[in-house]
């Protein structure tokens, strides 16, 4: 960009000036009332600009002189201050968060660090305003000399602690389970302080529990968004693998949050006198969309809305698969003694569960809550009251009410025994394929990428059948560190 601006006559004498940004950046700035520099310091004169124009040429200074985004290294082994892969900081607790501005990323190498504590804010919701810290990959590692291809490794901290305020962040493993957290006892994942615009993707916790019973000593979580006050709001969770906890998910207060693209598995404890195992458990929520997860093995609630304080909840896209849980597991529960909701249950895959969607006494689900499009296999299709309210397009082995729902469906799964839920083809009266019916562009991507109605009609269930690729296989995940136990 050029801003042009015109001097006063000087002896009958006219010049147009041309000031580029890179000349107020490193000049004008320190140029008294911009003047000009042609003449002697006794003929200077003033160049007078109109306020508007001023406040533009400023504006745009400000931003063309702001600090660029800095790379930042951490790597086990090093002793240096952070400015590159040879003199790196040596752990994540040496982060010298004073350094660290809006827009900086901060590289981590694989190996084993300490707890991090996320020290500083950035200032928007953009690349140039988020602070990220990235476990580094081959791919992409910073700038900085002194990368070698061994720093290519599984990052594996102590736990990750919101302490301090530090909205506008993002913590990304890059690839599947590229940052890792083993837990005993308390959380992996700690959000103490409310916080905003937060981003964690591509991170595993795992533990205490395994896949077969535990008994948990303390009421231990994955990930705990329960700040002591306050709100949080527009957080992410995308590709995270949560295992092993007794409650995976606590979201306390957390609106506009998004959990995406996931693995939410092995939640059980086998007294229940410490802890009571949930999936998602939450309180005072709103605005928050969990979609394309893969959730299973679980002994009790899959989502339980506590104290009739969840707002509106858009369930859509996930598989539900009770695997070898408790006798008493299910998807959807309100509590409280009141309405939660609404929720929204839409196109997702539900198979061995003992509940689907009730609640406990005096419970209800808000008006307006729906489910549809939703395949419901050895697991109870309308639910046990509360019920969720209107109901059409959803398809069992057993009866299933509402226009349009198909009962004693026919296996539709490309292999059930190996849990994989993806759709077979044949299109019939007991099929789910084109069975749908079509809930607009905000629940069209399933979790392969496929569009819903891309072939003209919707298809029930998680799974969109595309005859043209098999998209992401459905095979329930297994952690890829393991936790020795006496």
């Amino acid at each position: 960009m050029t801003l042009y601006y015109e001097q006063p006559k000087i002896k009958a004498h006219a010049s147009t000036k041309k000031i580029t940004l890179m000349d107020i950046c490193v000049e004008g700035l320190t140029r008294t009332s911009f003047f000009d520099t042609t003449h002697s310091y006794k003929k200077r004169q003033k160049t007078v600009l109109p306020l508007k124009q001023l406040s533009a040429l400023l504006f745009l200074s400000i931003l063309s002189c702001g600090v660029e985004a800095a790379d930042w290294y951490v790597r086990a082994g090093a002793g240096g201050n952070g400015t590159s892969w040879t003199s790196a900081w040596s752990n994540v607790t040496n982060i010298t968060w004073a350094s660290i501005n809006p827009g900086d990323t901060i590289w981590v190498a694989g190996g084993t660090y300490g707890g991090l504590v996320p020290g500083k804010s950035g200032n928007a919701d953009t690349a140039a305003g988020r602070i990220s810290i990235k476990r580094a990959t081959a791919a992409a590692h910073g700038s900085a000399t002194g990368w070698s291809s061994a720093y290519d490794a599984q990052v594996k901290l102590a736990s990750i602690s919101w302490d301090n305020t530090a909205n506008y962040f993002s913590v990304d493993g890059q690839v599947n389970n590229g940052i890792y957290i083993a837990h005993t006892t308390g959380n992996a994942i700690s959000f103490n302080v409310p916080s905003t615009y937060v981003t964690l993707r591509y991170i595993e916790t795992a533990g205490p529990g395994t896949a077969t019973n535990y008994h948990h000593t303390t009421d231990d979580r994955g990930i705990d968004i329960t700040p002591s006050s306050g709100s949080s709001a527009f957080m992410k969770l995308q590709h995270v693998n949560v295992h092993g906890a007794c409650t995976l998910l606590w979201f306390m207060a957390t609106n506009n949050m998004t959990l995406e693209d996931s693995s939410i598995y092995d939640s059980h404890d086998d007294s229940g006198s410490v802890c009571h195992p949930n999936l998602i458990a939450t309180a005072s929520s709103s605005n928050v969309t969990i979609r394309n997860n893969k959730f299973y093995n679980y002994d009790a609630e899959g989502i339980m809305y506590l104290y009739a304080s969840a707002g509106r909840w858009d369930i859509y896209g996930n598989v539900f698969d009770g695997g070898n849980g408790g006798p008493y597991n299910r998807v959807v529960s309100s509590e409280g003694g009141g309405a939660n909701g609404p929720t929204y249950f839409y196109n997702n895959t539900v198979v061995n569960l003992w509940g689907t969607i009730m609640g406990d006494t005096g419970s209800s689900y808000a008006s307006g809550s729906s489910s549809s499009n939703n395949i419901f296999w050895n697991a109870a299709c309308d639910g046990s009251s509360p019920t969720i309210g209107t109901r059409s397009n959803n398809y069992s082995n057993s009866s299933c009410s509402g226009t349009g729902s198909i009962s004693s469906g026919s296996n539709p799964f490309t292999n059930y025994a190996g849990a994989n839920y993806n759709l077979v083809s044949t299109i019939g009266s007991t099929y789910p394929k084109d069975k749908g019916t079509n809930l607009g562009s905000t629940y069209n991507g399933d979790m392969n990428g496929t569009t819903r109605g891309s072939d003209g009609a919707w298809d029930i269930g998680a799974y969109e059948y595309n005859s043209g690729s098999s998209g992401t296989i459905l095979t329930l995940q297994a952690p890829q560190n393991l936790i020795a136990t006496p």
